[in-house]
């Protein structure tokens, strides 16, 4: 009977709210912006939602939201209210799961109607449908769902959401991970997906079922900005481990119009994308160390971009006598055939686009293979685990710039 008095009085605290809404008598109407969004702001009807009970057994639509402070700001995401708004038209309520740092238990708000009068179709029905689409979107954002500690383990966020059952999950995140076995700094910037899936396979950890469509929005959009393939990197990884027994996963790209976040108060979560690491010498040259994510897919041999070699570009132009050596280095996959021909064609199509952009110099181009490793990627012998984020480091172009007595020996 208390259940019922307080489902009553917050039905009824809805309907006093829309009817405000309806006659003008409120705070303003809230409607859909274009595009698709939800407009997401908090007010007392929201409290209201989600005080409502929700009856036994309704099935949910469980949304990992990420507030950690790497990620940019995408309320206006226009996938997020096409999310809520399916959500509602299936029956679905809405359980929030956030994302706080490694070894803290994700937050979990919900279950949340997203529809306080199902099955009516009167104004005041869908007025206050409305009303619940615009606080579920301000739910992902509310302090109830906020990091906590440094870092950010989105793994165990998804885990925790798929232990709610969902209907269907929805994940709000840049999807860089810390400290799991996700994280970019122990799988690399192009990782071993089937080796990643297996690990986690193998650890019985709870991933999305079959029946359960995952939609991600915002993979990748950090606010220090990834290279082109980075972010591809975290798509091909996040998408086989959640699609791992099954599940469809799509990854909505749309962002809408960004908003700038003040995470001054938010715990620290550091991304630290692959750059380019220049090596200036006592003898007049220099070395390039170019991570092969910033100019190549995986296993591709023509450059997906060329922004990475105007540097290299402006001081071959400044030093038309210098010589420039472009080395091409591959991890230790496949055959050493194999790993020969990939870095010397990465290493040709290197030297073409200095040339294609105006380098004068004299360009040599030279294969490696992975025969000069700068990382271990065997630290317990042959036979032991690869060590993928030591793969990551081995995969490089090392470009030298210097006299052609001395640029054989720059150190990079």
């Amino acid at each position: 009977m208390g259940q019922a008095r307080t489902r009553w009085s917050a039905v009824t605290a809805v309907a006093a709210a829309v009817t405000g809404l309806l006659t003008g008598c409120a705070a303003p109407a809230h409607p859909e912006p274009p595009g698709g969004g939800v407009e997401a702001s908090w007010g007392e009807d929201c409290e209201e939602i989600v005080q409502a009970p929700v009856a036994a057994g309704t099935s949910v639509l469980t949304v990992v939201a990420d507030g950690t402070a790497s990620g940019r700001g995408l309320t206006a995401a226009p996938g997020v209210g096409e999310l809520l708004a399916a959500a509602q038209a299936d029956g679905l309520a809405l359980v929030v799961v956030g994302v706080d740092g490694p070894g803290v238990p994700p937050p979990v708000v919900g279950p949340v109607s997203l529809d306080p009068y199902p099955g009516s179709d009167s104004v005041v029905a869908g007025r206050a449908r409305e009303i619940a689409l615009r606080c579920g979107a301000a739910l992902l954002h509310r302090p109830e769902v906020a990091p906590t500690t440094p870092g950010s383990d989105v793994l165990a966020a998804v885990t925790t959401a798929v232990r709610q059952q969902p209907a269907a999950m929805g994940i709000l995140s840049d999807g860089v991970a810390s400290d799991s076995v996700l994280d970019p700094a122990v799988v690399g910037w192009e990782p071993d997906t089937q080796a990643v899936v297996s690990q986690l396979l193998a650890t019985g950890a709870d991933l999305p079922a079959e029946a359960t469509p995952v939609t991600w929005i915002g993979l990748g959009e950090t606010t220090t900005v990834l290279p082109s393939e980075a972010r591809a990197g975290l798509g091909r990884l996040w998408t086989a481990v959640l699609g791992a027994r099954g599940a469809p996963v799509t990854v909505d790209t749309r962002t809408g119009s960004t908003t700038t976040r003040d995470v001054g108060s938010l715990p620290e979560d550091v991304v630290a994308p692959p750059q380019a690491t220049v090596v200036e010498t006592s003898t007049r040259s220099v070395c390039v160390l170019l991570p092969s994510v910033l100019l190549f897919g995986p296993e591709e041999t023509e450059l997906s971009s060329t922004e990475p070699l105007r540097g290299v570009v402006a001081r071959a132009t400044e030093e038309p006598a210098w010589v420039v050596r472009v080395e091409g280095h591959t991890a230790d996959f496949g055959t050493p055939e194999g790993r020969a021909r990939v870095s010397q064609d990465r290493a040709d199509a290197v030297a073409a686009a200095l040339r294609s952009q105006g380098v004068t110099n004299e360009v040599v181009a030279v294969g490696r293979g992975a025969d000069r490793p700068r990382a271990d990627e065997w630290p317990a012998g042959p036979r032991g685990p690869h060590d993928t984020a030591a793969a990551d480091v081995n995969r490089r172009v090392e470009i030298r710039l210097g006299d052609s007595d001395v640029v054989d020996g720059v150190p990079c």
